[in-house]
């Protein structure tokens, strides 16, 4: 109290945070949480791998990133392909995004994802990079390539008939009879 029997203002402000860190600390009213801003992306994927090929799709497979480096669970996948090495801003820019990438699975999941859609007997690299909840981007993961399978070749012809009969004629038809050969040679069906 100052002399004149009138509170301070300072008097005032000790006994106000006095009574706001008490109803903190009874628990009356929860303390705030600061949030504190996230500035750790993802780790690099650096295990990606590309086989099992098909005609038009080839799998690929890694090891899950966090959201926070190696902890948490990031939140997408940004898969690309390209006829070679992915390995700078300009390979990666240039790169087929592939579509429907799979959601990424918690810190050290095993990832499996098959990319379709491919050319046959065709070479494809492939690169990942991983984005967290706030936006933070991960560098870019190794680029490993692996081939499509080729259209195999027929090259067994059908059989030759080697039982045609012609019977029954009539003044407008004649019925032929055979016993079918197969695609390949006798096998399957031509």
């Amino acid at each position: 109290m100052s002399k004149s029997g009138k509170a301070s203002l300072s008097s005032f402000k000790q006994v106000f945070r006095f009574l706001i860190a008490a109803i903190f600390l009874i628990g009356i009213i929860p303390a705030p949480v600061l949030a504190v801003e996230d500035t750790i992306p993802p780790a690099d994927i650096t295990d990606l791998a590309a086989g099992n090929p098909t005609l038009n799709s080839i799998t690929l497979t890694w090891t899950a990133p966090g959201d926070d480096s190696d902890n948490g669970t990031a939140s997408l996948y940004n898969i690309r392909y390209a006829a070679s090495i992915i390995s700078d801003n300009t390979s990666w820019n240039n790169a087929t995004i592939v579509q429907n990438p799979p959601t990424p699975n918690a810190a050290g999941s095993s990832e499996t994802f098959a990319v379709s859609g491919l050319s046959d007997n065709t070479t494809y690299f492939f690169a990942i990079k991983t984005q967290d909840d706030a936006s933070l981007w991960s560098d870019l993961s190794n680029s490993p390539s692996a081939n499509t399978t080729s259209q195999q070749q027929d090259t067994i012809p059908p059989a030759n008939i080697t039982d045609l009969a012609a019977g029954n004629p009539t003044l407008n038809s004649i019925t032929l009879t055979w016993t079918a050969p197969g695609d390949d040679s006798d096998n399957g069906t031509a």
